[in-house]
């Protein structure tokens, strides 16, 4: 018979901090991912603040260059358009209860192009020497041009419908539609960040300590001032366009929305 006492069984392992919440970087990103969601809805009606479009996208960017899990990046990038379109679609829901469905599950298939488009952005910023002002566009633009053609097509939301209201600045929609003008307001997106980039603060901050180093500022320098040449061609251009307005006088029509309930005229149909 054994005299000695049997040894005290082990204290389970306290579970890791990444299980119970999350992690200070992933917390990080999902804020800017809302940041951007936050800004992109008051650059729409009801508030239409277009101005803030032109930042709007600088906190989803930090997504770009995160070294965190993909899983994790993708996941977040969808709550951010989930954030955005959840609210900005919520109108869907007055013409007949039958429409929040609708409104729900438009909301998510839009919400997935941002992490789709994110992918894409992702996959040339580490694969190919092509800058973000190129990229982002490129991607924002098509993915844009995609939404509204595909199946059915769902042209509502795009990034240059924020610039409504600056009429010097859409005017060359003559040329490009509102495709020219989402492409325009991207490019501006991706000059702020990077510019943004450069500091080391920012770096650790957003993106993290191992983020990568960014590009020489002769590059950076080039990009903003091709980026400011065409913002500036793209406002004389308006201001040509403007000054050619001359209509004649005429009768004045106004064009009046009934307020009926949608299931009325439901039932009349």
């Amino acid at each position: 018979v054994s005299l000695t006492r049997p040894a005290p069984a082990a204290a389970p392992a306290p579970a890791p901090a990444a299980v119970t919440r999350l992690a200070p970087r992933t917390r990080l990103l999902l804020l800017c991912s809302l940041t951007t969601a936050g800004l992109l809805w008051l650059s729409f009606f009801p508030v239409d603040w277009g101005w803030l479009a032109w930042f709007a996208l600088v906190p989803l960017l930090t997504l770009v260059r995160t070294t965190a899990r993909p899983r994790t990046v993708y996941l977040i990038a969808w709550l951010g358009g989930l954030a955005f379109y959840v609210p900005a679609l919520q109108w869907m829901r007055v013409a007949d209860p039958r429409m929040y469905l609708t409104w729900i599950g438009l909301a998510i298939y839009c919400s997935l192009y941002f992490p789709l488009g994110l992918y894409f952005v992702r996959l040339f910023d580490r694969r190919t020497r092509l800058p973000l002002v190129v990229t982002l566009p490129a991607v924002w633009t098509a993915l844009e041009f995609f939404r509204s053609v595909f199946c059915t097509g769902f042209s509502w939301y795009l990034l240059g419908h924020t610039q409504h209201d600056f009429l010097y600045v859409i005017q060359f929609a003559d040329l490009t539609g509102a495709y020219g003008v989402s492409f325009l307001v991207a490019a501006v997106n991706a000059v702020l960040f990077e510019a943004l980039y450069r500091w080391p603060w920012f770096r650790k901050t957003f993106v993290g300590p191992d983020a990568p180093p960014p590009r020489r500022l002769g590059l950076l320098l080039t990009q903003a001032g091709i980026v400011a040449a065409a913002l500036t061609a793209v406002l004389i251009y308006g201001g040509w366009r403007l000054s050619h307005d001359e209509f004649a006088r005429g009768p004045r029509i106004a064009l009046i929305q009934g307020n009926v309930p949608q299931q009325i005229r439901n039932d009349l149909s």
